[in-house]
């Protein structure tokens, strides 16, 4: 039976004394207000965010909320409502959208067969950040700079 109502201004009601249902929603909604059978939080930013960090993913939260909807609102269609279900999906993707990395950049090989051994050389021990062929440019992680350098100096006393 369900027990959760979620509304379009990211409350979160759940007819519950769980202490197991409860937690469950803690991780991702902040708690307002706790009464004998009812629970009432908040979908924020910030709640979110701490339950995609605890691994949990966008899909993941949306599913348990329509798989656990109050008899009531199982009927609507959407169960969740799409303004509420598509900030936790764009939440989400803000969390993955840029990182930072300490790389390093090779360009100016001198043959398309150079570059793409290198390249091959970096894909196969997982340090390959960037390629592209046009502009003979290769971006390693910083950590795979030495290993690199020495296949490169390899490889030009073979050619």
């Amino acid at each position: 039976e369900g027990y959760i109502l979620a509304e379009t201004n990211y409350r979160v009601y759940a007819y519950t004394a769980s202490p197991l249902k409860l937690a469950i929603l803690k991780m991702f909604t902040r708690p307002d207000y706790r009464l004998p059978n009812l629970y009432v939080g908040t979908l924020s930013m910030a709640s979110v965010r701490s339950g995609l960090a605890s691994g949990i993913s966008a899909n993941q939260i949306v599913a348990f909320l329509r798989q656990n909807a109050h008899p009531h609102v199982a009927a609507r269609i959407p169960i969740v409502p799409e303004v509420v279900s598509d900030q936790i999906r764009l939440w989400e993707a803000d969390m993955s959208r840029v990182r930072q990395t300490e790389a390093v950049l090779y360009e100016d090989f001198p043959s398309e067969e150079a570059f793409r051994a290198v390249e091959q050389y970096a894909r196969d021990r997982g340090a390959l950040c960037f390629a592209h062929l046009p502009s003979r440019r290769i971006a390693v992680y910083s950590e795979a700079h030495q290993g690199m350098r020495e296949f490169i100096k390899q490889q030009s006393r073979i050619r």
